[in-house]
């Protein structure tokens, strides 16, 4: 079987066979050429070591960071791209997190080290297609198989388990049994991977072409037991709730799976996704029941903020993601109260739509936020649309595209946060001090938001501190004696 291989990975390779080296294209970019996608990087490897990389392209390396495990990176000019070269190697010293790894002179050594028989495949600088496993067999069958026995690859790596799952969801393969019960069987051992790369991996999966099979494939091989322990008690949890026929799981999945469709549209943040997984993990926590026997989950947004941030601190999400994690989920159930007033008004609450949109964007207060607060309004809106859009009502659809632009546009009017036009050392230099100054500070930013847009100025402000005697009132409040 032959693929095409372009033209600039043809020079390089042309460059390795000319100085009597082997190399071959290698992994992924032969995997998906085969399935007629566009390859994202064109790896290689070779039998030359690095240091003979470094000498065939001493005007083209780009850099040997890797250069301890093998590999140096050489650029092409003419493509404006990357091309790693790894000498062919196999591992030993593994123990499940990190390998060891020494140099061996054939392509059929180096493959014996891969995970998954479809990402050891090799092509030569013909396009010729080296099948050394079954994954040509498996790419036609789409099957995931890994390269030898499922236990011996995954004690090499404990996060080729992940990388077994995320590729059977992206391709819409058929994981194999074996694989799919050595999973189960060592799916505790995956807590002995750095939360950072099962983080990747996870976002990897959120954001792929099928993140619903992702998931359950988590679940049904107890991976998310160890990973997202939080949302695997939501299994099989009854809603007890006319308003939901899916249990608690599933009706999150179909909700992630929502906003999927949305961010590939580009309509909502990546963040987002992971929010709609996780938005409902406080019902197990608020559940009570009425009269009637239906269950109630109220101020479960609430409840589960502490849960999820401690979820996504333990797997190192940065405090931006995090900060916008927990702002969807904070405010998720604004967007169905509104909609419930159009309902009975036939109109908006202009009044509570401000007053949603002010709030939200208050959340986002550093400058990691920026980008976060653009995209908040909308990802919240939106998630709400995800989040009916699995209940057996689902006619609010058009409504919610109407607040949607109605926030926005109420977005780009409302001052976010703003300044005390008096700052400390203003009401310092009028005689004010310790708590008194921080009391002060916040009388004046509830007056400027009553009176926005009007803007004041600092002696207007003075003056109204004066008039008003908000000092005053402040020392009644505590029960002192007024200021002199």
């Amino acid at each position: 079987m032959l693929i095409t291989i372009p033209e600039d990975i043809k020079f390089v390779m042309a460059q390795l066979t000319t100085n009597d080296y082997q190399v071959f294209a290698v992994g992924g970019c032969v995997r998906d050429t085969l399935l007629d996608l566009e390859p994202k990087d064109w790896d290689l490897t070779t039998n030359a070591k690095p240091d003979e990389i470094k000498e065939i392209f001493k005007d083209q390396v780009c850099h040997t960071a890797g250069e301890k495990f093998g590999m140096i990176a050489v650029y092409s000019f003419t493509h404006d791209r990357i091309i790693e070269i790894t000498t062919f190697r196999s591992d030993y010293n593994t123990n499940g997190r990190h390998t060891d790894v020494q140099y061996v002179s054939s392509p059929y050594e180096d493959s014996m080290r891969r995970d998954l028989t479809i990402n050891a495949l090799y092509a030569d600088i013909r396009g010729l297609v080296f099948n050394y496993h079954t994954g040509l067999f498996d790419l036609n069958h789409k099957i995931i198989r890994t390269v030898g026995l499922a236990y011996d690859r995954f004690q090499e790596d404990y996060l080729r388990m992940l990388r077994a799952i995320r590729f059977t969801a992206r391709f819409d393969f058929i994981l194999d049994p074996e694989v799919f019960d050595t999973i189960k069987l060592l799916a505790e051992n995956i807590n002995r991977i750095s939360a950072e790369r099962i983080q990747v991996e996870l976002k990897t999966m959120l954001k792929g072409p099928n993140p619903v099979k992702a998931i359950s494939l988590l679940e049904q091989t107890k991976l998310l037991k160890y990973i997202l322990p939080e949302l695997f008690l939501c299994v099989d949890y009854n809603h007890f709730n006319p308003h939901h026929d899916l249990d608690l799981f599933k009706h999150q999945l179909a909700t992630m799976k929502k906003m999927n469709e949305f961010y590939q549209k580009s309509q909502v943040s990546e963040s987002s996704i992971m929010a709609a997984l996780i938005h409902d993990i406080g019902k197990i926590f608020t559940q009570t029941f009425n009269d009637q026997g239906y269950a109630n989950y109220y101020d479960h947004d609430l409840a589960g903020l502490p849960i999820i941030d401690n979820l996504l601190k333990r797997l190192h999400y940065s405090n931006a993601e995090r900060n916008h994690i927990l702002t969807i989920v904070k405010y998720h159930l604004w967007p169905h109260w509104m909609i419930n007033d159009f309902k009975k008004n036939n109109k908006f609450n202009i009044k509570s739509l401000r007053k949603f949109t002010k709030n939200v964007l208050s959340e986002y207060t550093t400058k990691e936020d920026e980008s976060y607060k653009k995209q908040a309004i909308q990802d919240i809106i939106l998630h709400a649309l995800a989040d009916d859009s699995n209940k057996p009502d689902k006619d609010n659809s058009r409504k919610y595209f109407v607040l949607n632009d109605l926030s926005r546009t109420l977005q780009s009017t409302i001052p976010v946060q703003p300044k005390p036009i008096l700052n400390g050392y203003d009401l310092m230099e009028l005689g004010f001090k310790g708590p008194e100054i921080g009391f002060l500070t916040k009388e004046l930013l509830i007056y400027q938001d009553k009176i926005y847009p009007e803007v004041l100025t600092k002696d207007q402000a003075k003056k109204w501190l004066h008039d008003e005697r908000i000092i005053t009132y402040y020392y009644q409040q505590v029960g002192e004696s007024n200021h002199e």
